[in-house]
């Protein structure tokens, strides 16, 4: 499975350079061609991706590089996902793209976004197995958010609370430098919670058409190629398809002959689930009558197949990190 971008590869390289390494017998160790790294847009797979980095934190000597890695990581560099975060009208804006598009960058990682009343955790669930890299892709991807927040809103993350799943490393005072807030280890999982009034803060590079565009290209970028996520892909057409009634995962498993056990499993392969492909679905319908219609809510929940128009707006929020209300006036 294609896992890494070969940005962040780079990145590594230059990195790895800084140090006074051999940076391209560095990644020969690890299976890799430079000369074609330096050109190709190839992604790069978890085995060869994890043994760099093991390969990176053993000669460096420093098993804190994630962090490292993460505050060099520039918004650009994240390609149109970067770029669409950047335009974001609102911190909670663009925190709501990850979910969706965190996977053109890394299929190793999930993102969920669950907004409660008064904060929003930003969860982060492992689909590949990192082994001994783990803790340095997680540092790295916890701290390419945390930078970003900064840098969209120009202020500090101090009101952050980060919840971490492993025991307190020797270079746990370094997380202070990168995340601001406060941090829980030994943490069932790993949880990023932030305040929803932050998540109301403005971009200071708010730009609704630069954002609708980048977000084009997002999703442009998600459909190809379709062999690449066969089961999600085509579960997400059937998806489109529907008008209002959405069928269930087992029907949708008798339509294919197979057991919706079956289907699960075929998704979480791909780094997807029926949920995240219905909630994308249902998010992509929603912008696109609230940005091209005055349609009533009650009218878009309706069509949504939601219960009610409060629980639109919930989901909503949580998609997107603002009402529908607020959406559609900043359209």
């Amino acid at each position: 499975m294609s896992d890494f971008h070969p940005t962040y590869l780079r990145l590594l390289q230059s990195m790895l350079q800084a140090e006074g390494c051999d940076a391209d017998a560095i990644v020969r160790q690890a299976g890799l061609d430079p000369e074609q790294l330096r050109s190709g847009q190839q992604f790069i797979d978890s085995p060869h991706m994890l043994a760099l980095l093991a390969a990176a934190v053993r000669v460096t000597r420093k098993p804190w590089l994630g962090l490292e890695f993460g505050l060099l990581a520039q918004v650009f560099m994240h390609g149109p996902l970067g770029y669409a975060a950047a335009a974001s009208a609102t911190l909670g804006e663009a925190l709501a793209l990850l979910p969706r598009f965190s996977g053109l960058r890394t299929a190793a990682l999930r993102v969920q976004l669950k907004t409660h009343q008064r904060d929003s955790e930003l969860i982060l669930i492992e689909v590949a197995d990192l082994g001994a890299s783990r803790i340095v892709v997680l540092e790295a991807m916890l701290t390419i958010i945390a930078r970003l927040l900064v840098t969209l809103s120009g202020r500090p993350c101090d009101q952050a609370q980060l919840f971490l799943p492993w025991p307190k490393p020797a270079w746990a005072s370094k997380y202070a430098e990168c995340f601001g807030g406060s941090c829980q280890f030994d943490a069932e999982r790993l949880v990023l919670r932030l305040p929803n009034a932050l998540l109301e803060a403005p971009c200071l590079t708010a730009d609704p058409e630069a954002y609708a565009k980048a977000c084009e290209e997002c999703e442009r970028q998600l459909g190809a190629p379709p062999s690449a996520r066969p089961v999600a892909q085509g579960l997400r057409s059937r998806l489109l398809r529907c008008d209002g009634g959405y069928p269930t995962l087992a029907q949708v498993a008798e339509e294919q002959s197979t057991s919706a056990r079956t289907l699960i499993r075929k998704l979480k392969a791909e780094g997807s689930s029926y949920q995240d492909l219905l909630d994308e679905v249902r998010c992509e319908r929603a912008r696109w009558f609230l940005l091209h219609t005055d349609m009533p809510v009650d009218t878009i929940a309706e069509r949504l197949g939601m219960q009610n128009s409060s629980n639109f707006s919930r989901s909503f929020r949580r998609w997107q990190g603002v009402t529908p209300a607020q959406f559609r006036a900043g359209r």
